[in-house]
């Protein structure tokens, strides 16, 4: 689809469906058509938070007192979460998650035993971070626990639907069975 067929040129979340758009109701990932649209995203959220090591087994003892990193995080209207060495907007992002692939944003406290720390579950792989107090990773909780809500509600759309079985009518029936 080139951007001249897309009449609806920027992604506005709709009200009651925050994954579709509300001038078209064309998905969110309909609207990212090439690196020019990725760069003219704008952010909604953002800030600093640790962001556990790749390949961190927290069950293993030796992995659970690993270095977390700092970075800072930066939450894009079309659902792409990059993360930095530094908040300046020319530096290169070490990382991208990609949020409308996200299947769960769960408590990470259990599994890390860090205080105020998130999962991100997205199909292959896992992220783990934390911020410095709970009221920072609550803010981030209910920003981005919108996507997967978001993302079930489109695959329940997406599944498919058997046709109903043909129903014989008693007198139809009937008349068969006579026959």
């Amino acid at each position: 689809m080139s951007s001249k067929d897309n009449s609806c040129r920027k992604f506005q979340a709709n009200i009651f469906n925050k994954s579709k758009c509300q001038n078209c109701f064309k998905p969110r990932e309909s609207h990212l058509l090439n690196d020019e649209d990725l760069n003219k995203a704008k952010p909604i959220y953002g800030g600093w938070l640790l962001l556990a090591p790749e390949g961190t087994d927290f069950d293993n003892p030796m992995h659970r007192s690993r270095k977390w990193q700092r970075r800072f995080f930066i939450l894009y209207e079309h659902g792409l979460l990059r993360y930095a060495l530094d908040e300046m907007p020319s530096t290169l992002p070490q990382g991208t998650i990609n949020m409308n692939q996200c299947s769960d944003v769960i408590d990470g406290e259990s599994r890390t035993g860090q205080r105020s720390s998130l999962c991100i579950l997205v199909p292959d792989k896992e992220y783990f971070i934390r911020a410095e107090n709970k009221e920072i990773i609550n803010g981030w909780r209910e920003t981005l626990i919108v996507y997967p809500r978001s993302n079930k509600q489109s695959q329940k759309k997406k599944r498919k639907v058997e046709p109903p079985t043909p129903q014989v009518s008693t007198a139809q029936g009937l008349l068969e069975r006579t026959a």
